[in-house]
């Protein structure tokens, strides 16, 4: 089994948060146990990778400040070199995330974990046009995943 995770967090750099928690507490739980693990995320500096790390990671973008637009404007970009393994399963922590990959991994079986419920925080912190926009892009990603 092979699972490839994507989500806009940089292992190396301990920081609070619940997503980032969840994502690294599911990368040790899948390494432990045998489990080919590629993060897909976001790289804030150029340090080494600890040892203590033992899955891959591939740097979509390479800044210290990122929105999830970015982020998922660097997913389209380059989603097709990724050259992610078919059978590789492949799991998202924001619906947004996983449009690239429905897109150009059809084959590839899919996730997505919703961690609270992203269209209402988008609509109350972006308005009615963009939240409109992401509860099409929710609904297309969801009902695929």
């Amino acid at each position: 089994m092979e699972v490839t995770i994507v989500s806009g967090i940089d292992p190396y750099v301990p920081k609070s948060g619940g997503t980032r928690s969840y994502v690294m507490g599911l990368i040790h739980f899948l390494c432990e146990r045998g489990v080919k693990t590629t993060l897909l995320g976001v790289s804030y500096n150029k340090k080494e990778a600890p040892a203590e790390y033992p899955f891959n990671f591939v740097p979509v973008v390479k800044e210290k400040k990122i929105s999830s637009y970015k982020f998922l404007f660097n997913l389209l970009l380059k989603a097709r070199k990724l050259n992610i393994p078919e059978a590789s399963i492949i799991h998202t922590h924001r619906p947004d995330d996983m449009l690239p990959f429905i897109l150009f991994y059809k084959n590839n079986p899919k996730v997505c974990t919703l961690h609270g419920i992203p269209y209402s925080s988008i609509y109350f912190k972006k308005g009615h046009i963009i939240g409109k926009i992401y509860k099409c892009i929710e609904n297309f990603v969801l009902k695929r995943t």
